[in-house]
């Protein structure tokens, strides 16, 4: 592929990582992203945002990201990397589901049953 190319796609990939990431952190406050509020009774579940378009849009972000970072610098080792470590990324969610189901309930229940899992769909208005 020419160096012109990977370079487009790798900033279309970063431009769309740092997007979801910002908007993703921005939807549940940066307090929140970092882990503060882990185990927190009172937090609320948020569905607003990015949230409202899929359930883990920080984690979708990392599959942009990673390959995108890969090809604009040329580095071979972190599409390994990318090839390694995006399956993990998309396998922790499952496990953030079962803490969310049970911490949230059915509120989270509902939730789960109209906003999918990583990939967004479009909306209806």
């Amino acid at each position: 592929m020419p160096r012109l190319v990977e370079l487009v796609i790798g900033l279309v990939l970063v431009i769309l990582c740092v997007g979801l990431e910002v908007w993703g952190v921005a939807s549940i406050s940066l307090s929140r992203a970092q882990g503060t509020e882990i185990g927190a009774l009172e937090s609320a579940l948020v569905t607003t945002g990015a949230y409202a378009y899929c359930r883990h849009p920080i984690t979708l972000d990392f599959a942009f990201g990673t390959p995108g970072f890969a090809l604009v610098f040329d580095f071979i080792p972190l599409l390994v990397n990318t090839l390694i470590f995006t399956p993990i990324m998309f396998a922790l969610p499952f496990y953030d589901e079962r803490e969310l189901l049970r911490r949230f309930g059915q509120e989270y229940e509902l939730y789960r049953s109209n906003v999918p899992l990583l990939v967004p769909r479009m909306r209806e208005s």
